[in-house]
């Protein structure tokens, strides 16, 4: 995963070139994950249950790709999407010792329609509202470590007690936004996003449940909708 995104921030640095004839866009997103009542008990953070999010990603135009350079409405894309949800600590003797951290994320192909992207028409448009739609694998994980220090941790990397706790599903999404672009194409554009993951139901690590029994941890899960809304807005390259 680590270089899958070095991959997609090196296209973003690249995009700029490929620009001008207006064949590729990355974005970088940043904003609030909101979830259903169900999942926000489980992980029942000090955000008002909102999460953190961030996505990263690109959509290309398959028809302006090799010798010819046509327009197309419906460009073809990854995404690729993080989700903070909060963490839990738990003490010993009065003193820290372990840190429980939630996390979800989603990671797919995306389809955008983008009926104002025409290079033809003139002037150019700078506003520019679009749809996505997204279909790809999504995860929810807690990991729990030893509540080191900064410093104690570049000593020791052994901060896992035991194995990351994980559950899979298949994921779908549907989401709208606007892209405000720049004067030309080699400004950053800003982008607005909502999107609305469909994740189905994880079994995930309910908060406060966890627990150490000799040298194994151990922890309660719950069955929960995951289906979650994220409220977007960030920087795109190429529009």
């Amino acid at each position: 995963m680590k270089k899958i995104v070095i991959h997609l921030f090196t296209l973003f640095i690249t995009t700029g070139a490929l620009a001008q004839q207006r064949s590729i866009s990355g974005f970088l997103l940043g904003g609030a994950a909101i979830s259903g009542k169900s999942f926000q008990r489980v992980y029942n953070n000090k955000m008002g249950g909102l999460g953190l999010s961030g996505n990263i990603g690109f959509v290309l135009n398959p028809l302006a790709l090799g010798h010819t350079k046509n327009y197309s409405p419906v460009w073809l894309g990854i995404d690729l999407g993080w989700n903070y949800l909060g963490r839990d600590k738990y003490t010993y003797n009065n003193e820290p010792y372990l840190k429980t951290e939630f996390w979800s994320g989603n990671y797919g192909l995306l389809v955008r329609i983008d009926p104002t992207s025409d290079d033809r028409e003139r002037p150019r448009r700078r506003f520019r509202p679009f749809a996505d739609g997204f279909a790809g694998w999504g995860r929810y994980w807690a990991n729990t470590k030893y509540d080191k220090t900064f410093a104690q941790s570049l000593v020791d990397d052994n901060q896992y007690l035991a194995a990351k706790y994980h559950d899979d599903n298949f994921t779908t999404g549907l989401g709208c936004g606007f892209v405000w672009a720049g004067k030309d194409r080699e400004e950053p554009a800003f982008t607005f996003r909502a999107m609305y993951y469909i994740n189905g139901e994880y079994k995930a690590v309910l908060r406060n449940s966890i627990v150490v029994s000799g040298n194994y941890l151990m922890y309660q899960v719950q069955r929960v909708n995951a289906n979650m809304l994220v409220l977007q807005c960030g920087i795109s390259f190429g529009d």
